[in-house]
């Protein structure tokens, strides 16, 4: 079963588009909208791993332990 579809609504959809593209715009290493994409992935589902792992790796990065406990 693809990812997304288990739910219902448009909003599980339009979360995995918009992390998708965040992950292309990792890959042409714009980095600031890359991480835009998944922030704005937890504000439409707050539980979303995908974009809170991606979250949690850039804090871990940039050595925000703090911040990184919090994804």
């Amino acid at each position: 079963m693809k990812e997304g579809i288990y739910m219902l609504n448009e909003e599980k959809t339009s979360v995995d588009k918009l992390y998708e593209r965040g992950k292309e715009l990792l890959k042409e290493r714009q980095m600031g909208a890359a991480y835009t994409c998944f922030e704005k992935c937890l504000t439409i589902d707050p539980n979303y791993q995908k974009a809170q792992f991606q979250l949690f790796i850039k804090s871990v990065k940039q050595r925000n332990y703090q911040q990184a406990f919090f994804y």
